[in-house]
């Protein structure tokens, strides 16, 4: 069965006009803003204390100096319609969080992308732990989400957002500790 040329050119007609659309509608969709890297505490939806955004910029600053990770702790007022995982993956790789072939751990491996961010949104009431290759093996996503699941949302549902951010950062600082101490125990029983 053919069809006829007028009803091809009809049916290629609604084809131009719903492209068209659909290319019309995704440039108007707002690009992902992102608030500016001004340490490592970005607390853009003011849910910390300055005591509290000081204490954990020098427990992060501490973490960096003695294991090389780079962990930072972001509120954002809204993720802009945005699923959170994909804001926190742009926004991990638009700051370069970690460092990228830069150091060798204990076993003598390589560590790429050696960065953590602990992303809130309390307008949208997301919150995600998005961690480098680097780490995948010492923060897997299972313990990101056992860290979500036991440290930070029992006190984000009591509307306890600086203790929730605080407890989430001080379980992956520990985690990172532990994984460090245990390769620098590692490497010197191999001496």
């Amino acid at each position: 069965m053919s069809l006829s040329l007028p009803i091809l050119k009809i049916r290629a007609a609604w084809a131009v006009l719903l492209l068209s659309c659909l290319a019309l509608w995704a440039c108007s969709a707002s690009p992902a803003t992102f608030p500016k890297l001004t340490g490592r505490v970005v607390d853009e939806a003011g849910l910390l204390s300055p005591q509290a955004e000081k204490g954990l910029d020098q427990k992060l600053k501490a973490l960096e100096t003695e294991t090389s990770d780079q962990v930072v702790v972001v509120t954002v007022n809204s993720l802009n319609e945005q699923d959170i995982a994909d804001f926190s993956l742009a926004l991990a790789n638009r700051w370069g969080i970690g460092q990228s072939g830069k150091v060798r751990d204990a076993y003598g491996h390589l560590h790429k992308d050696n960065g953590v961010i602990l992303l809130v949104a309390p307008q949208e009431k997301r919150v995600r732990i998005e961690v480098g290759r680097g780490l995948e093996k010492i923060i897997s996503n299972e313990k990101a989400d056992a860290i979500l699941q036991v440290d930070v949302l029992p006190l984000f549902q009591q509307n306890q957002y600086e203790n929730g951010i605080l407890s989430g950062s001080n379980a992956i600082i520990e985690t990172l500790r532990e994984n460090h101490a245990m390769a620098r125990d590692y490497k010197e029983t191999r001496l």
